[in-house]
């Protein structure tokens, strides 16, 4: 049998990284599909992102920081306190 690697999930960065795209999507009025709209990515990723679902990748951060006017820091403003 083939040992396959285990990938970590920080659980408390997905859900910071969730609750800050939420909190910016409400700042800037928007919707959920708004957004996904914006960030030119699926509806469902986008839910599946801000309930924290899952593991999302670099690339949709970086389109939905690319939406939301905001730099990658802002987005990410905080993570390394939690």
């Amino acid at each position: 049998m083939v040992k396959r690697p285990v990938y970590a999930r920080d659980q408390k960065v997905i859900k910071f990284i969730a609750k800050r795209v939420k909190e910016l999507r409400l700042e800037n009025g928007w919707t959920q599909e708004e957004l996904a709209n914006e960030a030119e990515i699926g509806i469902a990723q986008l839910k599946r992102i801000e309930t924290a679902t899952v593991n999302t990748s670099v690339s949709s951060i970086y389109r939905i920081s690319k939406a939301l006017k905001v730099n990658i820091d802002t987005l990410l403003n905080g993570v390394d306190k939690i």
